[in-house]
């Protein structure tokens, strides 16, 4: 633990924003170029997004969306629900929560706060009981996620539903990448579990929750392609302005930018879905 906390102070040094509580250290910096790669991010997983979405989230219902950002994931389960459901928010970031209010309907309320270290969620959310709660790449960067899990778990209503979407493994190219592997390796000395998705299906059952819905998939494309500008954008805003890699990466990072032939594969996702079969702790 000392020797994470000590690669978060230097990752700090050099400037990269992130969220320190007990057990959460959020390592990505925030503002409008992050903002445009989390919608570009979205973009690209939202066929299959929308897909499990659409088949577990039904007209009427109450819905929690868990960093909910700016909103990537939140217009649709607003169509999805109608105008007779519910879908609530959690976000850190008051820009975005004052945005997403704003520009959605009355079915929609993004509240200012944090997802806490154990599960804790702030009023009026703690009050409420959820027919779908939703999760995506935000469980990585905590460590107490069986914690989690159940306190999340707390908040559905009977038989109600927990999504979560996760980074299983890291980038990796073909032909191999040094900046990729570096990112990795940097990423593995944080605080949190950037394998995190292959392990929630047993963590949710551990939680009484029965997995009615696990798969795996990686997005890959050429240079050029959508999944290449996401990679790009990510280590052109997260890594290398921040000498968080060698020169020997960055000068092969750019001759692999000019070969035809050249595949980058984006880190695999987990989707999980469980579902809450014992009655509420809170009536």
């Amino acid at each position: 633990a000392d020797n994470k906390h000590s690669i978060y102070l230097q990752i700090h040094h050099k400037h990269i924003v992130m969220t320190e509580r007990e057990g959460n250290f959020y390592p990505l910096v925030r503002g409008e170029k992050e903002k445009y790669r989390l919608l570009q991010q979205s973009r690209m997983f939202e066929g299959r997004t929308g897909a499990l979405l659409g088949r577990h989230v039904r007209p009427g219902m109450r819905v929690l969306d868990v960093g909910c950002g700016p909103g990537c994931v939140t217009a649709r389960l607003a169509a999805l629900v109608g105008g007779e459901g519910e879908v609530w928010g959690l976000e850190p970031n008051p820009d975005w929560v004052q945005e997403v209010n704003e520009s959605q309907g009355r079915n929609v309320r993004i509240v200012h706060g944090k997802l806490g270290a154990h599960g804790e969620v702030p009023a009026p959310i703690n009050n409420q009981k959820f027919d779908v709660i939703f999760i995506r790449w935000l469980l990585f960067s905590f460590t107490h996620h069986q914690q989690i899990l159940s306190s999340l778990g707390d908040l559905l209503r009977p038989e109600g539903t927990l999504i979560v979407i996760e980074f299983s493994r890291s980038f990796c190219s073909e032909p191999p990448l040094k900046i990729l592997q570096e990112t990795y390796d940097l990423m593995l000395k944080l605080p949190g579990d950037i394998d995190i998705g292959r392990k929630i299906p047993g963590l949710m059952q551990n939680c009484g929750m029965s997995i009615v819905h696990c798969e795996e998939h990686v997005l890959s494309g050429r240079v050029g392609s959508a999944v290449f500008h996401w990679i790009k954008e990510f280590l052109d805003l997260q890594i290398i302005p921040r000498g968080l890699c060698s020169k020997q990466a960055l000068s092969e990072w750019a001759r692999f930018q000019q070969l035809p032939d050249a595949v980058l594969h984006a880190p695999q996702v987990t989707e999980t879905v469980g579902t809450c079969h014992q009655p509420p702790s809170v009536a």
